[in-house]
């Protein structure tokens, strides 16, 4: 049907006059045909396009259809981008390997998680060499990039960013400065101005021909900010993106799915997972694309995808830098304890810990998510493995580590203990909120604030109960004039409603001053079959005996609580604590062989020695049997240098043989114990054991974690609770000394006290360990032991080490010895101490 309007051709030529453009136009317009197909066309070219092109509008229907079909097929060519692209050059992904050293890990992990990757014994020491520098030399650039670097990883961005600052002022040739202040810039930006400067430095570095990954990326990362205004600030972020891909494909994708998971469209987002998943299948052996992949899982609670991307790269990733092989194992642990399982959670942490036992983050991590599963019988574990932190880690962490203490001992039933560490862990973190010290960003200081809040209620309801405790505690401090029975018996019934097995102990105390003694033993011994986690009153029993010095009711004592220890989790600092009463009682016995012999035993529980020259330590490791620990230690070259004695002989690998350790802290003891523990633990005091026995062999060890996460599900064994390392090197002075004082084992006692010097040493400079009195006693040991063995020589010199130091300390006795010894070797010709 025709219309009746006329045409514009018609128009024109009824008037000579052209019409103004407007009113032809308009004309035009309301004469167009609208064409049905042309418009279901148009509106899936723009949905394809994503964009309005408004002079599609006036094509024809042929035209747009030809246009339509280029555009689908460009379409498919760029949703297929991440594949025939990868695949084309994937022969080229595994090409550049960036410098162990470059700072690119920051751009893929996460800020707060930067912190675990720097050994905090490490940390404290490059501070201390960097201070060091600095107070030297203010204008020492090295110094203070150091101090830069390092602040950056404790989370101490505004000061890392001063010293980088003014590293790059003292230094202004240095790029490697510039590139770090640029990267920590970015990544911590609050402002305009601070964009800017890190946009110049990028620049700078650019025309001085430092065109690597990371200034490019650093570029990117500021054009994704927002901050400056693209195109006219800064180029784009796929401008930077080309950039890098021209260096290297491998970056240069990982930076092209970095732009597309930064924008909203589900599309882009889809492009930038599938990109990842790509790179995995073409380039498995590179970390970075699984720490990508895993992020953008987890951040968007995608717990089932992100655990199986570690999986996967926990077992591929076999030949990566030691960052990134942390990281991925953290990673890894926390996918699975978000997924519930629990159990493969904590072997992981453990095996990790085996083998890289400088990164305390492995043991803080498994203390914590011990916590956080609310099971009791986790607590045990927890607690040590938080104990052990407190060793390891840097006083940052510290409350941190002090509040998931008071959790798993509140969680454990033991408020006295949770109450205490409550109070040391509100005063670190309100300090830290108060001083803006708190580690990262405003979020973390948000939780640090939810957890003081959190504790002060917990220490609110507690504290009528404390205010009891510290009453009784005052009364016992005081004259026993002061102390009546009865009004104690009230405080101490009132602290039983709150905890029965601390007011048990208090009335025993007050028992014990009063000078009732029987009844405060027996008080105490109708405890003993209590299932206390701590173990107080057994302690408290033990304590008492000493000052009655009845060393064969604390051999009883201390057998029970081995046997309990056997068959709970407890903390492995109570399990050296038992044992090591347990050997002093011996010794007290007479059993003085039997007591080195459970001394030695504890040399399991150190973890995989990286203090250099411990070689007799690493030998007690693998001994897999009593005769092992029965042996002495075979004659060996005695060097007088403590810095450098050692064996000269080369030990058995030690991987290959703590790997053949399969015994649980049953067989530790039992392995020196030959005869059973006893029921009867006094003949003056009546005591039931109603314990459960279990079958201790098909347990695996807690002292040796598995070396591979998934042996559980090879070999069915059951799986590991216990978490049973600890870097405590006393029992080392302990085989030094009974093998002096007694001159027993003394081959073992010159080893011992030889790696107990060197664990002090270690530990001294870390700053961990600073008992000097310790470390002279145990030369003066030492000295002994060579005097014995008749190397005078050397005797001589520990003696003239340490003999000032012992008179300043007070150590009248040991002096009196040395002049004994001085006077034994005069006589022999040796030269006089008066001649010195």
């Amino acid at each position: 049907m025709k219309s009746d309007k006329p045409t514009s051709i018609q128009l024109l030529s009824s008037n000579s006059q052209a019409l103004p453009v407007k009113e032809f136009c308009k004309q035009c317009d309301e004469n167009i045909k609208i064409s049905e197909k042309n418009l279901i066309l148009l509106l899936k070219f723009k949905n394809i396009l994503n964009e309005e092109t408004a002079d599609l509008e006036y094509s024809s229907p042929d035209t747009i259809k030809i246009k339509l079909d280029n555009q689908i097929e460009k379409s498919k060519k760029k949703k297929l981008f991440q594949y025939t692209n990868l695949k084309k050059e994937s022969s080229r992904l595994n090409d550049l390997k960036l410098d162990p050293t470059s700072c690119f890990i920051w751009f893929i992990a996460n800020k707060q998680e930067m912190k675990n990757l720097v050994p905090e014994i490490e940390e404290i020491r490059i501070k201390e060499v960097c201070c060091e520098m600095t107070s030297k030399n203010k204008n020492c650039p090295d110094g203070n990039f150091g101090l830069g670097k390092i602040l950056a990883h404790e989370g101490k961005f505004d000061l890392a960013l001063q010293h980088l600052k003014l590293a790059t002022e003292q230094n202004e040739n240095e790029k490697t400065y510039k590139l770090w202040y640029a990267v920590m810039l970015v990544l911590n930006l609050e402002n305009k101005a601070q964009a800017v400067d890190a946009k110049m430095l990028c620049y700078r570095l650019l025309k001085d021909g430092y065109k690597t990954i990371e200034v490019y990326w650093t570029l990117m990362k500021l054009a994704l900010s927002g901050i400056l205004n693209v195109g006219t600030e800064i180029e784009s972020a796929e401008h930077y993106a080309v950039r890098i891909k021209e260096i290297d494909d491998y970056y240069g994708f990982l930076a092209w799915s970095e732009i597309s998971l930064a924008k909203q469209s589900s599309r882009s987002i889809e492009r930038g997972e599938n990109i990842l998943k790509e790179m995995i299948n073409l380039a498995p052996e590179r970390p970075e694309a699984y720490i990508m992949l895993w992020s953008y899982y987890y951040n968007k609670k995608d717990y089932e995808n992100a655990l199986a991307i570690c999986e996967i790269g926990f077992l591929k990733l076999t030949n990566i830098s030691c960052d990134y092989s942390v990281l991925i194992s953290l990673k890894y642990a926390k996918s699975l304890f978000k997924q519930g399982k629990f159990s493969s959670c904590f072997d992981l942490l453990q095996m990790e810990y085996s083998k890289f036992p400088l990164f305390m983050i492995f043991v803080y991590e498994y203390g914590k998510l011990c916590v956080k599963t609310q099971d009791p019988h986790f607590m045990g574990s927890a607690i040590g493995a938080l104990l052990e932190c407190l060793r390891g880690s840097s006083e940052d962490r510290y409350g941190q580590i002090y509040y998931w203490l008071s959790k798993a001992y509140l969680i454990a039933g033991e408020k006295i203990e949770a109450y205490d560490y409550m109070k040391k862990a509100l005063s670190l973190l309100t300090t830290g909120i108060d001083k803006g010290d708190i580690a990262q960003e405003r979020l973390s200081e948000t939780k640090i604030a939810v957890k003081a809040s959190e504790l002060k209620e917990l220490m609110r309801d507690m504290h009528g109960q404390i205010v009891n405790l510290d009453i009784i505690s005052r009364i016992l401090e005081g004259d026993t004039e002061n102390c009546r029975y009865e009004e104690c018996k009230i405080y101490c019934n009132a602290i039983r409603g709150f905890d029965k097995i601390e007011g048990d102990l208090c009335e025993a105390k007050i028992l014990w001053k009063l000078g009732r003694k029987d009844e405060a033993m027996q008080l105490l011994y109708n405890d003993l079959t209590t299932q206390s986690f701590s173990m107080k009153i057994h302690f408290q029993v033990i304590e008492l005996w000493k000052l009655e010095k009845n060393y064969e009711e604390i051999l009883k004592i201390s057998k029970l609580i081995v046997n309990y220890c056997k068959q709970v989790s407890v903390p492995v600092q109570l399990w050296v604590k038992i044992n090591t009463i347990y050997g002093k009682a011996l010794e007290k016995c007479g059993k003085v062989d039997k007591a080195i012999v459970i001394y030695k035993s504890l040399a399991k529980l150190q973890p995989k020695l990286y203090i250099p020259d411990v070689d007799y330590t690493k030998d007690l490791q693998t001994a897999t049997t009593k005769e092992d620990l029965k042996s002495p230690a075979k004659p060996r070259k005695r060097i007088v240098n403590r810095k450098s004695i050692g064996y000269s002989e080369a030990c058995l690998d030690f991987d290959a043989r703590r790997a053949q350790l399969i015994a649980s802290k049953k067989n530790l003891s039992t392995m020196v114990a030959s005869e059973d523990i006893e029921n009867d633990i006094s003949t003056s005091y009546s005591v039931e054991s109603h314990q459960k026995q279990i079958d201790y062999d098909q347990l695996e060890t807690s002292e040796s974690p598995r070396t591979n996460p998934f042996a559980r599900a090879r070999t069915g064994f059951e799986t590991i609770k216990w978490f049973s390392v600890t870097t405590d090197y006393f029992f080392l002075y302990k085989i030094g000394k009974l093998s002096a004082k007694h001159e027993v084992y003394t081959q073992d006692g010159f080893f011992a006290l030889h790696d107990f010097l060197n664990f002090h040493h270690y530990w001294m400079r870390a700053g961990v360990e600073a008992d000097e009195d310790l470390r002279v006693k145990a030369l003066f040991w030492l000295g002994i032991i060579c005097h014995q063995l008749e190397d005078y020589q050397q005797a001589y010199l520990i003696f003239i080490e340490i003999m000032s130091m012992l008179f300043q300390l007070g150590k009248v006795e040991m002096s009196e010895r040395i002049q004994t010894c001085f006077r034994h070797y005069e006589s022999l010709g040796i030269k006089p101490v008066n001649n010195l």
